[in-house]
């Protein structure tokens, strides 16, 4: 019993831990967009950039999770991202299995970004422990991750310039 409760805790933070890094950049973009389409989530370079960056969040703030838990953390945190209820999981294996070029770009420059991120004092972890500068629940100690230049220079880059959206529709400022 005090396994089960222990990782349940566990699998909490680090889908907080992912949610609250990743979906104030998501909602940083949709404003200077103007929107993401729907059609974007569904991106093979989407999915293989959300889910390994949901991933390598995640495991940064509570380290080794098993299969179990570390699909059910990604599926709820893709959710609370994308507030999209498709069954991701089924959408990571067959892109996954099929060697998807775009997919595994993706994944690559999730693995980037997340460098960067780690690089630039962004996300950090001390020996055993979880990340010293995000708290899933509250934000960032210092500040906020989506008002950095430099992080939203990067993540214009790997996301923003991904993401497809109505030509008719002019981009919005931030």
């Amino acid at each position: 019993m005090w396994q089960w409760t222990a990782s349940l805790s566990r699998s909490r933070r680090a889908r907080l831990a992912a949610e609250g890094t990743i979906l104030p950049l998501v909602e940083k973009s949709r404003r200077r967009l103007g929107a993401i389409p729907d059609t974007a989530w569904s991106d093979p370079y989407i999915v293989g950039f959300m889910m390994m960056l949901i991933t390598i969040i995640a495991r940064m703030e509570v380290g080794r999770l098993d299969s179990e838990a570390i699909c059910h953390v990604q599926a709820k945190a893709w959710q609370g991202i994308t507030g999209q209820e498709s069954e991701i999981g089924e959408e990571v294996i067959l892109l996954s299995a099929a060697g998807n070029q775009h997919f595994e770009t993706g994944c690559r420059n999730a693995a980037d970004f997340a460098a960067f991120l780690v690089s630039h004092s962004v996300l950090l972890r001390r020996d055993g422990e979880g990340n010293e500068s995000v708290d899933g629940r509250g934000g960032w100690h210092d500040a906020a991750l989506s008002d950095r230049c430099d992080v939203l220079a990067a993540w214009e880059n790997y996301f923003d310039m991904r993401v497809s959206f109505d030509p008719g529709r002019l981009p919005v400022a931030p």
